[in-house]
């Protein structure tokens, strides 16, 4: 099994709603994604100059299924809002 996590850092000029809207986004993609067996999405709520705004952890029965969704269409739909909005993003797959 493979434990995938994803942070990522709200540019300061993004509208006050942006994270809700990522978050919405990432939620629909477990209904429409086969290869995912677990999905989470949080909003950070204590603030720190090293906090991320929000984090995906996830899981997947490969690295060749976490391939799959990463290219599945409705992942690759959002990923213009989220590069037009995160001035970062930080990823960590391993193996569980």
């Amino acid at each position: 099994m493979i434990k995938h996590i994803v942070m990522f850092k709200l540019k300061p000029e993004a509208p006050a709603n942006t994270a809700n809207k990522i978050k919405a986004l990432l939620d629909a993609l477990p209904a429409q994604i086969s290869e995912i067996l677990s999905f989470e999405v949080g909003i950070n709520e204590k603030q720190s100059d090293r906090a991320c705004d929000l984090v995906l952890v996830s899981e997947f029965e490969s690295f060749e299924s976490l391939t799959a969704y990463a290219m599945h269409p409705k992942h690759v739909d959002i990923l213009p809002f989220i590069r037009e909005n995160c001035s970062e993003t930080k990823v960590v797959d391993y193996s569980v």
